[in-house]
């Protein structure tokens, strides 16, 4: 270890000998041999002296450089969580841990506080922005000091934590609470919203959280946020502990200052602004918790009818496709027993306790049934497993589209034999796009047209366009699949998450695209919550001081994008299309609603529904911002059953043109970008982008 920490200093201090070396202000001339001197000396000393005096702090992450992005999808291990050592569990109030510090409630600097504002303003933004661990920023603190520049020694200073006085934990069941409020968050997502909402809608998530695999500690946040208001994601409160929270005790101040806002509003601006819940948007198992009823595996766990499961080797299905439907009535007079456990506290907060708690596509379609039909071709019954040669020939499908995808998928699609290990978003993306493509010809007809069916359908009920319209249609389509899937599969496999998708376009016609109401954007705060705990002592204090330094350093901030263009990488090469006159300039890429290039994968637009166009040039002009584009001269539907899949815009293109033509970037922000998969028979499948 001793030796390690060596190398590790030594590094730094070559690092940093380059860069004095090419320092030439002959003011910084004795600062920068004076550190190169104490540098040399400390790394002498630090070799000589035993290991257990060399640290007050603890030693094993002064010199560990901490991960770079804090939203990154992959999680650390244990042993790669080093301490902080400035989180300590205390005591009373909470009011000013979003505060902007002025009053000195953040932590002490003394003399260190008074710093350059702008390399202080800087530097913290940098640190909160990447997830610096105050360990490394107190070791850079001090090596900038040694250079010269005026910043606060004490990170906590410079980052403004929230001081130990300002916060106040809850004992609660096994663990700990602390509430942050609701209408706190809601002005700051005010603050730079554009325009404000005319009303406060509020969706709700709830999840467990486990916070390390070592370890039985979990989070068991409550999250928010406000309808068409972008998706800012901010937390209401929180429990740690070892098990779930005391469901009375966990709502307890939650409900209490939603009644409130629900008679007086929110006051900004010299206006009150009505408050109401939209929804509660959680998986399965966070909704029988919070509504109190039978988890998904029980014999009345449908939400939504009032059907008795079935119990067929080992699994509890649901057959039927129309059972009674359970109503808000019926649910507050607990008509059912075998449906609930207790009676939930929100049942005198949520308007409809049936419907408000949505069904969340992420978990049910993409998690659930479409890694479900996936899991049962690779290694379920015979009758339906696809032999190896042809698992391959899909695999090989998927690996050949990663190359030219677009840049809004974050992940590019992989391997069918990886599918134990894909993300909700790669089962998405093959249950949207891909998978349409990659089966087609593999597939018996039968089990492709059944897969077309449910991959439509998805397709109507998350399109903005469709949503609210053809909720019905899709609700039919659904029935079709789950009796089909029974039928191919065997009923065995109609579990909660298959038979739920008949009940899924009730949801659409109330909040319109599935994307409004998806846990989505709930699972990616939950995982940036995650990375805020960096040991596993006091988790819960360390979260309280990463959620106010991200408030008071700017970033707990909603920003509003606006409709700006931002342009990028000139060039020279053309092609520039006719009527072009005066000055311009040509770009390989831009940024509106989407990003715009003119290299494959992030080049393919329909626009106005009929038209799609490859751009093969940005130009800017006096007069505007254009794409000199191809377009497909012949459109035709990709398949006819279970519809003519024109009408979703999912078209076969070929012929396209030679000669391009000028388009205004503005029609490509009102159209959708495409996935394109080319075939090898020259022609290219085309199939719009539902998400942004």
């Amino acid at each position: 270890m001793a030796q390690s920490r060596s190398t590790e200093y030594r590094k730094t201090r070559d690092a940093l000998k380059r860069i004095i070396a090419n320092i030439s202000d002959d003011d910084h001339g004795a600062t920068a041999t004076g550190v190169q001197t104490e540098l040399d000396m400390e790394t002498e000393a630090m070799e000589t002296r035993p290991q257990c005096l060399q640290y007050d702090s603890p030693p094993d992450e002064l010199w560990y450089p901490a991960l770079s992005d804090a939203h990154a999808e992959d999680e650390r291990d244990d042993d790669e969580i080093f301490s902080d050592g400035e989180d300590e569990i205390s005591s009373d109030g909470e009011d000013e841990i979003f505060s902007d510090g002025e009053d000195g409630s953040f932590s002490d600097g003394g003399e260190d506080a008074k710093g350059d504002t702008n390399a202080c303003s800087a530097l913290a933004d940098w640190a909160v922005r990447y997830g610096i661990s105050h360990a490394a920023l107190l070791a850079l603190l001090a090596i900038l000091n040694l250079l010269g520049l005026a910043v606060p020694l004490d990170p906590r200073t410079l980052l403004r934590t929230p001081a130990s006085s300002s916060r106040q934990l809850v004992k609660m069941g096994s663990g700990e609470y602390f509430y942050f409020g609701i209408a706190r968050s809601v002005l700051n997502v005010f603050k730079n919203a554009s325009p404000r909402p005319a009303e406060v809608r509020l969706k709700v998530n709830v999840d467990g959280l486990p916070l390390f695999k070592s370890t039985s500690t979990v989070l068991w946040p409550i999250l928010g946020m406000v309808s068409n208001a972008g998706q800012h994601v901010f937390t209401i409160a929180v429990y740690c502990g070892k098990d779930k929270p005391p469901l009375t005790e966990f709502l307890k101040d939650f409900s209490k200052e939603c009644r409130t806002l629900l008679e007086t509003g929110i006051a900004y601006a010299g206006q009150t602004v009505p408050f109401k819940i939209a929804c509660f948007i959680c998986d399965a198992p966070a909704r029988a918790f919070l509504k109190g009823i039978k988890g998904h595996s029980g014999y009345n766990a449908c939400e939504r009818c009032t059907q008795t499961g079935i119990y067929d080797t080992g699994r509890m299905t649901f057959p039927e496709c129309d059972a009674p439907q359970r109503t808000h009535d019926s649910f507050i007079a607990m008509s059912d027993a075998d449906h609930h456990r207790l009676q939930s506290p929100l049942i005198a907060l949520v308007p409809n306790m049936v419907r408000d708690f949505t069904l969340d596509y992420m978990h049910m379609c993409c998690l659930g049934v479409t890694k479900l039909m996936i899991r049962l071709w690779m290694s379920g019954p015979l009758t339906v497993r696809l032999p190896a040669s042809v698992a391959e020939r899909i695999s090989g499908r998927l690996s050949a589209l990663g190359s030219s995808f677009p840049k809004e998928f974050a992940r590019k699609p992989r391997s069918l034999y990886d599918y134990r290990m894909w993300k909700a978003t790669e089962f998405r993306t093959f249950m949207l796009y891909t998978g349409p493509v990659v089966l087609k010809g593999l597939l018996s007809d039968d089990m492709y047209n059944l897969f077309l069916c449910f991959s439509s359908a998805m397709t109507v009920l998350l399109c903005p366009d469709f949503a609210y319209r053809y909720s019905a249609f899709a609700k039919g389509l659904m029935c079709t699949f789950v009796k089909n899937f029974a039928k191919l599969f065997g009923s065995q496999f109609v579990v909660y998450n298959v038979h739920s998708l008949i009940h899924l376009s009730e949801d659409a016609e109330i909040h319109g695209a599935l994307d409004n109401v998806s846990c989505f954007p709930f699972e990616n705060y939950l995982h940036s919550l995650k990375r805020m705990v960096r040991r596993p002592n006091d988790p819960l204090p360390q979260l309280i001081n990463r959620l106010g330094e991200l408030a008071r350093t700017g970033h707990g901030r909603t920003h509003d994008s606006g409709t700006a263009i931002s342009l990028g990488k000139r060039h020279m090469d053309g092609p520039v299309p006719q009527g072009i006159e005066g000055r311009f300039t040509q770009h390989r890429q831009c940024q509106v609603r989407y990003f715009v290039s003119s290299k494959d994968g992030d080049n393919c637009f329909l626009l106005g529904g009929s038209t799609v166009i490859l751009v093969c040039n940005v130009i800017k002009t006096a007069t505007g911002v254009f794409v000199a584009a191809l377009k497909f001269a012949e459109l035709r539907p990709y398949y006819t059953y279970p519809f003519s899949s024109d009408k979703i815009g999912i078209m076969v293109a070929t012929k396209l043109t030679k000669k391009p033509e000028l388009v205004p970037i503005a029609d490509l922000s009102r159209g959708r970008k495409c996935v394109r998969s080319s075939q090898a028979d020259g022609s290219d499948v085309i199939i719009p982008i539902l998400h942004e």
